[in-house]
């Protein structure tokens, strides 16, 4: 019953995750460039293949993760230095303080951007730079996530700490409230007292980097991402799932994760001729 209910609860993710992005594709990309790409699908297969290796690494790590959790969680049990009262004795119940801070009616809104809008920011360059004059950008993504990943493995193995939603009494679990079936979600592939650094940060504030590199390609992107990025950092607060501690953490990570993808891809790429040609040329809405 309980994979079942995991199942259509995944499906119906899934679906407002696809159609939230075919929004955000048509919006930043332009229908008139999507038509083009319609035309050219040798050239979007031959850009998907000169990604492909970044990918699989990506997908290993990622996989990797997934498949050994319960062993690095083991050892961790056994390694890890358990940080809870220390960040706890650092910020005390800051987290309560946010929550009554904002107005109740913001809620909804900061656990629907926490999940949806988290998706459609990680999610979104993998498919708005398949369509950018460079494939460096894409590369660039797929190299800076490897790295978050990677780092986040070690980071967990080593550091046990709990969200102030656990850690404190007077922090509410404000997600658990408008989809309580989220968590059977996230207990698939997560552990609670993975949360130091946050990935929801260091994820999004590693899209939003690279949506300044491309700012002038993709305007409406970074607009997009930068609310989508603010209001989720905002939100891993508020709802009681990490501490300030875990924030500044996964900014950290996420600006060196894009330093060295950028350094790995500019080293390894040199410039070929899919990071040189467009899928399309540029098109006006």
């Amino acid at each position: 019953m309980v994979l079942v209910r995991t199942a259509a609860v995944a499906g119906g993710f899934a679906l407002v995750v696809a159609a939230l992005l075919a929004v955000a594709l048509v919006v930043c990309v332009g229908v008139g460039r999507l038509r083009q790409a319609g035309g050219n699908r040798g050239v979007l297969r031959e850009r998907l293949r000169a990604v492909a290796p970044y990918a699989a690494v990506l997908a290993a790590v990622f996989g990797g993760r997934k498949v050994f959790r319960e062993w690095f969680w083991a050892l961790s049990d056994v390694i890890g230095y358990e940080a809870t009262g220390l960040f706890y004795a650092i910020e005390g119940d800051l987290a309560a303080g946010v929550q009554a801070a904002i107005p109740d009616v913001a809620a909804l809104y900061f656990a629907f951007v926490y999940m949806f809008g988290y998706a459609v920011v990680v999610f979104g360059p993998l498919a708005l730079y398949l369509f950018a004059e460079s494939l460096r950008h894409l590369k660039t993504v797929l190299v800076a996530y490897t790295i978050n990943y990677a780092v986040a493995v070690v980071a967990y193995t080593l550091v046990i700490a709990r969200g102030p939603r656990i850690a404190s009494e007077s922090t509410q679990g404000v997600i658990q409230e408008f989809f309580p079936y989220f968590t059977l979600l996230t207990g698939q592939v997560n552990s609670p007292t993975n949360v130091f650094p946050s990935l929801h940060t260091s994820l999004s504030v590693t899209v939003l980097v690279v949506a300044v590199l491309t700012r002038r390609e993709f305007p409406r992107w970074l607009a997009i991402t930068a609310v989508l990025t603010g209001s989720i950092v905002v939100a891993t607060v508020y709802l009681g799932i990490h501490w300030l501690v875990d924030i500044a953490a996964g900014i950290c990570l996420a600006v060196a994760s894009v330093w060295l993808a950028r350094r790995f891809v500019a080293r390894v790429g040199t410039q070929s001729r899919d990071d040189r040609a467009g899928v399309t040329e540029h098109a006006q809405d």
